[in-house]
């Protein structure tokens, strides 16, 4: 099978790390260059995009920013991953006087933008050495607070312990941090149950493929694959048939370059997408200043190969 290049919206299933599914296409696809964007807890399933061939290229533009769970947290127990798959650390009971009133009360607390601290079982990195590796030894550091935004909420069912909710919040987020501040708030401690990524993105879940179609169809995954292009949510520019040349090799181009050209000062820094006059994608460029303060458009990365 010859090297595919685009984006797989994966559904990634539960009890499978996001590399493990990175792992496991490269050998049903026989792709070397493979990776995934947003990782996923095992515990969690829902959306993983993937990205095959040169689309490896285009994670950095991909815009995540928003992420979208769907997630129940059950009171009155503490773990040590912070989720039901970890060692139980304490139970309490206190949770049945709580109200749900105090409990709609204590969630509405978690809005907008927080300090929060990541789990120590986490890929975050502690002097180069992720965190899980440092807690499957036993160890505890101390973890510096991040700044995370919580857009909207929204509470499904309050049926205590369970709780169950869904959240639209900024990238980096830990669910599994949340549920414990949120536990800790209400004074009974709280551990995730179960964690669904609706949203990564533009990235849904209505539109992702089981693991499993790829596996059972290998060679018709390229009928199912995303152009680079598709996920990016950047403005378009069509370059003239006889600038083809410049733009594929890397050259900054200039408002001559192009069929159409309103670009500005204020523009500056904003970025493009730049495409063939056939429409074929050819770049991600930047709007920037040349040496003699002309507006240009410098490529930030060209994806366009010649044959």
């Amino acid at each position: 099978m010859s090297e595919l290049n685009g984006i797989l919206n994966i559904l990634k299933p539960p009890g499978l790390t996001s590399f493990q599914v990175v792992q496991k296409l490269r050998r049903i696809l026989d792709q070397k260059k493979i990776g995934h964007t947003g990782t996923l807890d095992p515990l969690a399933v829902g959306v993983l995009p993937i990205c095959l061939g040169k689309a490896t290229k285009i994670i950095r533009f991909l815009p995540e920013e928003r992420k979208q769970y769907v997630f129940e947290m059950e009171l009155g127990i503490t773990t040590d991953t912070l989720d039901r798959e970890g060692r139980i650390i304490s139970q309490d009971k206190s949770w049945q006087a709580i109200p749900p009133a105090e409990i709609k009360r204590v969630i509405a607390e978690f809005s907008g933008r927080l300090a929060q601290v990541p789990p120590m079982y986490s890929a975050v990195k502690k002097d180069g050495q992720p965190l899980y590796q440092l807690a499957r030894e036993g160890k505890e550091v101390n973890r510096e607070a991040r700044e995370v935004e919580i857009y909207s909420r929204a509470i499904y069912a309050i049926k205590s312990p369970g709780i169950r909710l869904q959240l639209e919040c900024s990238r980096g987020t830990y669910i599994r941090s949340l549920v414990r501040d949120i536990g800790e708030k209400l004074g009974c401690g709280a551990v995730l149950n179960f964690l669904i990524r609706t949203k990564s993105g533009p990235f849904q879940l209505d539109s992702s493929l089981p693991l499993q179609l790829i596996a059972d169809n290998p060679l018709k995954t390229a009928d199912l694959l995303l152009p680079l292009s598709a996920p990016l949510r950047l403005p378009v520019l069509k370059i003239r048939e006889e600038a083809f040349k410049y733009a594929v090799n890397g050259a900054t181009l200039y408002a001559h370059n192009f069929a159409e050209f309103d670009i500005t000062a204020a523009d500056l820094d904003k970025k493009y997408i730049v495409n063939s006059s056939d429409g074929e994608f050819i770049a991600i460029s930047r709007v920037i200043k040349d040496d003699n303060d002309r507006i240009c458009l410098h490529p930030e990365k060209v994806f366009y190969q010649q044959n």
